[in-house]
């Protein structure tokens, strides 16, 4: 069956998410504020950073990478 990809914004337990959802959950690309000040824009899986992203942390620091289940791998 066709999946449907919905755009919007959604309250996640590790901060705000806007982007793509499929079945109420942040699923696609995305953009995730912290409530710590971070900013991660990148792909998403079940709720959390998974494939490639970007990460601009609160304290400048910038990491480049894929992530895999809200974790930079590599």
């Amino acid at each position: 069956p066709d999946v449907k990809v919905l755009t919007g914004k959604l309250a996640l337990p590790i901060g705000e998410y806007e982007g793509e959802i499929v079945h109420g959950a942040a699923w696609g690309v995305g953009n995730l504020s912290t409530p710590g000040g971070d900013l991660y824009s990148g792909d998403f899986v079940f709720g959390l950073p998974h494939g490639l992203g970007r990460m601009n942390k609160a304290d400048g620091l910038q990491l480049d990478g894929q992530f895999s289940k809200g974790t930079l791998h590599g």
